[in-house]
Order: structure tokens, then C-alpha cells, then sequence
């Protein structure tokens, strides 16, 4: 039985190097041959996977440096400059006859490179890189020895799949079903799902940021199209499935006659234009250039599979005659020290490494179990402390209502649950709630800590209610907390929206502090439901929602937080909420309308709520006049003396609330700039 020795720095996650060697140790086995793998870290999910593989063949891992191991080997494939401790020594007692393949997959990754070239290149008989330019930057080390490309080739289970005709489709039809596979997708290409989604289009992100699946072409080929770059891009091109080249580098976008060879260039990485879109703009290359991509992929198919396919590039490695009548291979005692020190040097640094990020993690977790507040809590005993209720209100906009669900499907944190119930017609702002009475039955029953609403108005970051959670989590004494937001403005082309414009987030109202201030709400609505959260128990203790609001129903529930507890701002560093309009003039009436339903709200109310909300007129009143006036200090003085002038005597949140009224004058001089028309 012949046998192979594949050496490889770390085998943990399921992606990268780790993935080369699992997919090499199968088509080994699958060729019966005994393959023996060394490695300095073995840890599931990808021992897991070992561990199953074992059971198809004759497979031994090791990560113990002080296990024994021969030298009598056919082939030796090395990864990470890497070779078990006992086969160091061994060469440098006596001569082995083994093929040695020495494999580069980057030429960026520090542990990927060349350190030892000059023994690399004396011992080496066949150089492999995952593509040419990678082969072309590690030439410049000094490498000598003949090169051959090995560019993440594809296991036979890929290119043996049965591919189905792709479905009947008119001239003009995309995509109906997208992944997004990735580790690391960009901002701009979860902003483009989410265009996607509210196109109509079916949008799954798969990866390490939102949900870890087994790449296989079962999956691959129940979508259209995936969005993705590297081995993922030949997996896709494998099984008859269009690849849009786009991540973290930027790139080219679908893959066609002009763009394959030079994205192969370098392994599909994105790197080789480097070209970076906007979100809209992804997605309407997404849509556009679907048709064109999949005639490109479904007519190179079988070229494809032959180029990519593993099993072909092992039996062209087999037959190279380096490898086929190797010679012998010996180390100097010097060679072999170097080597011994250089591997003892990477396996300590490396398991140091990802012991002290393992134990940051359990500190991290500890840290917030310690943190967590003694007192008793206002939420019911059989609600998990730290648990999440996203309420997503469905609208008959279906751009809105997609937009909603993709957001909160993207979540790295994910809602414990999730509801959806129906609202009105949407207008620029949102829609009215068919039945409030059952979305506050909901929210003050179902057992969660925090409350979320996607009402389809913003798209969330993958990181908001994470962010929004570990804050809460870290001030109890807060009743919710916001986010800064950005705008788009939208219009509708061809039947669809659009990005027309993007305004960046404005600097958080608050963000001097860490709370909002009662004068900030007052004056406008700083709590849109799409980018709050907020505790079920603040939202019961407020009353929750107030079913005869249309216009101004988060504006009035954030009010009504404040007088529970502060409400806090998120401090990131970007920006974790996105709104959406496409009609600005409807959103400045609306504003109008809301300002009116507050004023109507409070003529129905008495006593001390009544001069609540009598509190943000007088807020906005005060604001207008300001603005409009060329005498700034006349105008406070002229508040100033109204508000002394009520005599009664008020007591409990009346008293509070007039004594906030008579400071609100020197208060709004303080921020009001001194030039009319500065802020409205």
C-alpha cells in the first residue's frame, strides 16, 4: 500500500489550508493509500471531520510532536514549512527516497511563505502554488525548484454531480435564489442582500458571521448564483452555478470570457482588479448580469470540471517525473537544527495564540456573567436573561417587508425569537398596526429580555442587536438604547428601487453623552422603532404602544421610556442602522402629522401627563422660534418669562417636568448656535 505524508500547521475551522488538507487526505484514501497527517493544532469542528473520514480508510493524525514517525514514505506533502520532529532528525541520519511536494497557498499570509527557501529549495522535488502569482512572488525568495499549479482543486464529489437543466426563465428574469458565502462579507454586500431581498430575491449569508453550513453541491445547487470568492468560486463553477466575484478585496463581479482568466490569476480572490461597488450597485449587477453568467458557466461546464478537478491534478502530480523517480533526500545537521528550531518556534507561538484567544473569550463570557446585576428583575422568572424578541411588522410593500426579514436574518446574534405581524398600508414612514392590542399582547408576553422592532424603515448591520444587547446588558439601569443612523433615499427604476443617495450617519444625538437627553426627544423623535431596542419590562412599566398613533407611535413610546429609565447611544464605529425613504417631502409631512397627533394626545390627557406632552410642543415651538429669529437672546428671554408666569402648584412628574421647562430656555442657548437658521 503506498503512503503519504501530509504535514499542516493547524486544522480546526472548516475553511482554507484546513479544507486542502482534509479534501487531499479523502482522494488519497479514495485511491487506497495510507495517509498519514501531522499537524501542530487538532481541534473539532474540523477533528470532527477527521474522525469521520477515518472510516472510509487507512488515516492517522497526529499533533504531538514527540510521536514517532518514519521516513519511508512515497510522497511527503508540506504545508506551513512544516515536518514532524522525528522525520527532521531522521534525515539527518540517513537518506529518504520520498517525493516531497512543497505547497504555497498565498503569498500574503506570513506562515504561507517561504522562511526556509534555501532548504526548501534543496530538498523540495516539485513546488505547488494555488495560482500563478502566487508562484511568481515566491520566486523571489530564491525558489528554483520546477512549479506547478495546484489552484484549490475541487473533490470528485463536485465534479461528478448530476448538474439539472437550469429552469425555464424569460429573457429578462434574475436570479431567484442568492448565497452569499463568506467569513468576512463586506458592508456593501450585506447592504446589497438586502436591495436583493426587497427585489424579491431569495438572499442566504453563509459563513462564520451568520450561519456555518457544509459547503457541498447539494447546497451550491439550489441557488442561482452565489456571491463569494476563492475555492467557493470553483466549487460553484463545478456544479453549473454562476459565481460573483466580490468580498473583502472588492472584484469583478460575475465571472464571464473576459474576467475568468484573470481573476484566476489570482485564485478568484477579488485581488486582480480590486474593484470596489456600492451596495445598489451590486445588486443591480447581481439582477442585470445574471442571465450572461449562468450561458457562461453552463457552456464551460465539463471545461471547468476537467480544470478544477482534484483527482486530475493528483494523477498529473503522480505521473511528473520528480515525482515519479525522486532522489534522495538527506539534511545537514546544521539544515536539521535550523528546521527543528524554526518548527518549535511556529508551534509554540501558534498554541499560544489560540490558547490566549480561547481564554479571552471565556473571560469575556465571565466577565458578562459577573457583571450582571443581583437585583431582582421586573421581567417574569421564566424569561432567560439575555433573550431576544424581534417583532417584524409585514407591510403590503414587499421591498419593505423582505428588507425587515433580511436584516434580521443576517444577525450574528440570533433573536431567540423571532414574530412577524401585520401592519397597514405603508406610507414613507411606516405603516398603522391592523391590531396594536395583539402586538402588545405579544411583546409583553413572550419571553424575552429585550425587545426589537424591524419594521422594514432601516437594515440593520449584522452587528446590531449584539451591539444593542451587550450594551443593555452592561447598563441595567437603562430602559433602551439607540443607534446612529444613516440615510438612503430611494427612487423606483424599471420597477424597482434604487439608491439615489446616501447621507452618512450624523454623529448620534448623545454622542457627547451616553444617554439621550429629554431635551433631545422633545424636539424630535430620537427612538425610530427600526433602530431601538428596548426591555420588555421598561416597554410594560411605559404602557407599550399607543394604538391611536399613526404618525407618531415610537416617538410617543420613546417619551414614555424616558420617564422609565434613560435611554442610552450606541458608541460604534460604524453605522449600525441604515433608514430608508423614497419620498422626502412625505416624510417631512408626516413629521407634521406626528407633531399633530402628539398635540391632539395631549388635549385628551389630564393633570401631569397632559403637561407632558405639552412639553414637546412647547420644545418645538421654542426651536421654531429660534430659528426664525434674528434675536436669538430676545427670544429665550420672551420663553423664559411664559414659562415663570404659570403660577400652579404642581406636584410628582408634573413638578419635574415644569422644572425641566423653566431650565429649558438657558439650556437650548447652550446648544442653539448663534446664526439663524443654523438648526431646525
Amino acid at each position: 500500500m503506498p503512503r503519504i505524508l501530509i504535514t499542516t500547521n493547524h486544522l480546526r475551522e472548516i475553511r482554507g489550508s484546513e479544507l486542502v488538507t482534509l479534501e487531499l487526505a479523502e482522494e488519497f484514501l479514495l485511491r487506497g493509500w495510507h495517509v498519514d497527517v501531522y499537524t501542530n493544532l487538532f481541534l473539532p469542528p474540523m477533528a470532527d471531520r477527521f474522525a469521520a473520514l477515518a472510516q472510509t480508510g487507512d488515516l492517522r493524525v497526529a499533533d504531538d510532536p514527540y510521536d514517532d514517525f518514519g521516513i519511508d514514505y512515497d510522497l511527503v506533502w508540506v504545508q506551513h514549512s512544516l515536518l514532524p520532529p522525528s522525520v527532521i532528525r531522521r534525515l539527518a541520519e540517513r537518506d529518504a527516497r520520498a517525493a516531497v511536494v512543497w505547497h504555497h497557498m498565498s503569498a500574503m499570509v506570513e506562515i504561507e511563505l517561504p522562511v526556509l527557501a534555501d532548504i526548501e529549495d534543496a530538498f523540495t522535488d516539485i513546488e505547488s502554488y494555488v495560482s500563478q502569482r502566487t508562484m511568481e512572488l515566491h520566486r523571489e525568495f530564491g525558489i528554483t525548484t520546477p512549479g506547478m499549479l495546484f489552484p484549490n482543486p475541487v473533490p470528485r464529489r463536485f465534479t461528478e454531480y448530476a448538474v439539472e437543466p437550469p429552469r425555464a426563465a424569460a429573457p429578462d428574469d434574475g436570479p431567484h435564489r442568492i448565497a452569499v458565502i463568506s467569513n468576512h462579507p463586506p458592508q456593501e454586500v450585506l447592504e446589497a442582500a438586502a436591495l436583493l431581498e426587497g427585489a424579491g430575491v431569495l438572499v442566504d449569508v453563509i459563513g462564520e458571521t451568520t450561519e456555518v453550513r457544509d459547503v457541498t453541491p447539494e447546497l451550491i445547487a439550489s441557488y442561482d448564483g452565489v456571491i463569494t470568492i476563492g475555492k467557493t468560486v470553483q466549487y460553484a463553477l463545478s456544479v453549473g452555478v454562476p459565481a460573483y466575484v466580490y468580498d473583502h478585496f472588492g472584484g469583478d463581479g460575475w465571472l464571464d470570457a473576459d474576467s475568468f482568466e484573470r481573476e484566476a490569476l489570482t485564485n478568484f480572490s477579488g485581488r486582480a482588479t480590486r474593484r470596489r461597488l456600492e451596495g445598489a450597485e451590486i445588486a443591480r449587477e447581481v439582477r442585470s448580469g445574471h442571465a450572461a453568467a449562468q450561458r457562461f458557466v453552463r457552456d464551460r461546464l465539463e471545461s471547468h470540471r476537467e480544470r478544477f478537478a482534484l483527482r486530475r491534478h493528483v494523477d498529473d502530480l503522480l505521473a511528473h517525473p520528480a515525482v515519479a523517480r525522486p532522489p534522495a533526500k538527506h539534511l545537514s545537521p546544521a539544515e536539521s537544527r535550523r528546521w527543528l528550531a524554526h518548527t518549535e518556534l511556529v508551534r509554540g507561538m501558534y498554541r499560544t495564540t489560540e490558547y490566549l484567544r480561547d481564554e479571552v473569550a471565556r473571560l469575556t463570557i465571565a466577565h458578562a456573567e459577573a457583571t450582571t446585576p443581583d437585583e431582582p428583575s421586573p421581567v417574569p422568572e421564566e424569561v432567560a436573561d439575555g433573550s431576544v424578541h424581534v417583532l417584524i411588522a409585514a407591510t403590503g410593500d414587499a421591498s419593505r417587508s423582505a428588507r425587515a426579514t433580511a436584516s434580521v436574518r443576517q444577525q450574528r446574534l440570533r433573536p431567540d425569537h423571532v414574530t412577524t405581524f401585520e401592519a397597514g398600508e405603508p406610507g414613507a414612514s411606516g405603516g398603522r398596526l391592523h391590531d396594536v392590542d395583539r402586538f402588545n399582547d405579544l411583546a409583553s408576553t413572550v419571553p424575552a429580555e429585550f425587545i426589537a422592532i424591524q419594521d422594514g424603515t432601516g437594515s440593520w448591520h449584522p452587528e446590531f442587536l449584539g451591539a444593542a444587547v451587550a450594551h443593555l446588558a452592561l447598563h441595567p439601569e437603562q430602559s433602551a438604547v439607540v443607534a446612529r443612523t444613516a440615510l438612503t433615499v430611494e427612487r423606483t427604476l424599471n420597477g424597482h428601487r434604487i439608491e439615489h443617495e446616501h447621507r452618512s450617519a450624523r454623529p448620534a444625538v448623545g454622542s457627547h453623552r451616553e444617554t439621550i437627553d429629554v431635551s433631545d426627544q422633545l424636539v424630535e423623535n430620537r427612538t425610530p422603532f427600526a433602530a431601538m431596542v428596548f426591555r420588555r419590562s421598561a416597554a410594560v412599566a411605559a404602557g407599550m404602544l399607543d394604538a391611536d398613533l399613526r404618525h407618531a407611535a415610537d416617538w410617543d413610546f420613546g417619551l414614555r421610556l424616558l420617564h422609565v429609565g434613560p435611554i442610552g447611544v450606541l458608541d460604534a464605529s460604524s453605522t449600525l442602522v441604515t433608514l430608508h425613504t423614497h419620498d422626502l417631502a412625505a416624510e417631512a409631512a408626516n413629521l407634521g402629522r406626528a407633531r399633530t397627533e402628539l398635540a391632539a394626545k395631549a388635549m385628551r390627557l389630564d393633570g401631569e401627563r397632559r403637561l407632558m406632552y405639552s412639553a414637546v410642543l412647547t420644545s418645538q415651538a421654542a426651536t421654531a422660534n429660534i430659528t426664525r429669529s434674528g434675536d436669538l437672546v430676545g427670544r429665550f428671554d420672551e420663553l423664559s418669562r411664559a414659562l415663570h408666569a404659570h403660577g400652579a402648584d404642581a406636584v410628582g412628574l408634573e413638578l419635574r417636568v415644569r422644572r425641566f421647562l423653566r431650565a429649558l430656555p438657558a439650556r437650548m442657548a447652550r446648544r442653539m448656535p448663534s446664526t439663524r437658521g443654523a438648526r431646525r
